[in-house]
C-alpha cells in the first residue's frame, strides 16, 4: 500500500501544470511541427543535410575546424560538424567513402562519437591512414542507441 501512494504522488507530479488548453493541439499545430528528430529549420539554413534517424550532419565550417584535432599519424582527415536531434547515449557512427583525388573510392573512414543529448553539436575529425586519400563522400551517419 506504501508503493501505490508514492506511484500516485509521482503520477500527479508529472500531470501537474498540464491544462486541457496546453495539452491538446490541433492538427493544424500538429502539421506545422518537425517530425520528432527531424531536421530544423535552422539547421537546413546552415547547410546541415538530414540523415533521417535523428542526427543532422555537414562538412565542418572553416571556422569550426580547430575544433577537432587530427591526430600525427593521419594522412588525410576529414572535419565534419554533427549535432543530434534525439538522445545518442552510445555515440554516433561516422562512416565516409574515401575516395583519390580523381575520383576513385579506395576504401572507409569511420569514427564513433562520444554520447550525444539531444541537441548537442560537434566537430569531430575522421581519419585516413591511406596516403592517397584527398576527398571524401558521407557514408553512413546514425544515432547508436
Amino acid at each position: 500500500m506504501r508503493r501505490t501512494g508514492a506511484l500516485i504522488g509521482v503520477s500527479a507530479l508529472f500531470l501537474a501544470g498540464c491544462t486541457s488548453a496546453s495539452a491538446v493541439k490541433s492538427t493544424s499545430d500538429l502539421a506545422s511541427e518537425p517530425a520528432y528528430g527531424a531536421i530544423t529549420s535552422v539547421q537546413k539554413a546552415d547547410g546541415y543535410e538530414d540523415m533521417g534517424n535523428g542526427v543532422v550532419v555537414r562538412w565542418a565550417k572553416d571556422s569550426e575546424k580547430s575544433e577537432a584535432k587530427c591526430p600525427s599519424y593521419a594522412e588525410a582527415c576529414f572535419k565534419v560538424a554533427v549535432q543530434t536531434n534525439v538522445t545518442c547515449s552510445s555515440g554516433v557512427y561516422i562512416e565516409l567513402q574515401v575516395k583519390t583525388s580523381s575520383g576513385t573510392i579506395i576504401g572507409k573512414a569511420n569514427e564513433i562519437t562520444p554520447a550525444m543529448r539531444k541537441g548537442d553539436r560537434g566537430v569531430f575529425a575522421v581519419v585516413s591512414a591511406d596516403k592517397n586519400a584527398s576527398r571524401a563522400n558521407l557514408a553512413d551517419i546514425r544515432c547508436l542507441g
